[in-house]
């Protein structure tokens, strides 16, 4: 995980999971050490516990309090500028945000389900949003697949499921042993080269495969 966060951190700015305020949410983060490993929630209709556990896994928690929807919407931004120029007439310009590449690293499923019905909303849809157009064409998406639920959990009805479909360019399931990845777009292909990860193995992908839950 250290080479794989080098190589993103290089043109990205690293938006992942780490443990705050007895929680888990989504901040800037610069090494896998600031994943929360050996963490995990209870989770029941009313109630969120978060809770250390002996496990050495970063991702065996469920989907948190936060969503990653603060990283494609900011709470506040300027739309437009207007400035009086030397004859005293008002001259009105719109803003546009500067690009900034931002990697979310081990979002869920559930949240790249809820990201794409954004997409149809805020760039397929007549009217686009051009902000929005902005963050989500400079994302590179890192995604764990889920291999716990809980009580609260609703991807399945929602259309959505615990694997990663789509929308994503790693995904990662994790084992006892390490990760499963597997690509979904042409940077990412030249990662899993650059990182020269072997091929996972029939048990390997199979063990992946019961995982997921």
């Amino acid at each position: 995980l250290g080479d794989l966060f080098a190589l993103i951190g290089k043109a990205h700015r690293i938006v992942g999971p780490t443990v705050s305020q007895q929680a888990i949410v989504y901040a800037d983060i610069e090494s896998p050490e600031e994943l929360p490993w050996g963490y995990a929630d209870e989770q029941t209709p009313g109630r969120y516990h978060l809770v250390k556990t002996a496990s050495r896994h970063a991702f065996g928690w469920v989907n948190g309090p936060q969503a990653i929807k603060p990283t494609l919407f900011k709470s506040s931004e300027s739309l437009w500028r207007v400035e009086r120029d030397k004859d005293g007439v008002l001259k009105f310009a719109s803003v546009t945000p500067a690009p900034e590449k931002v990697a979310l690293f081990g979002v869920r499923p559930c949240d790249l389900a809820a990201m794409a019905i954004q997409d149809k909303v805020f760039i397929e849809s007549e009217f686009e949003d051009a902000r929005y157009k902005i963050r989500r064409e400079n994302l590179f998406i890192v995604v764990a697949n889920c291999t716990r639920s809980s009580n609260n959990c609703f991807c399945v009805s929602a259309g959505g499921s615990p694997r990663a479909k789509k929308q994503f360019d790693l995904a990662l399931t994790e084992l006892d042993a390490g990760f499963i990845v597997e690509s979904g777009s042409a940077p990412a292909e030249e990662m899993i080269v650059a990182l020269k990860l072997k091929a996972a193995g029939k048990k390997q992908s199979q063990a992946a495969d019961e995982k997921i839950k």
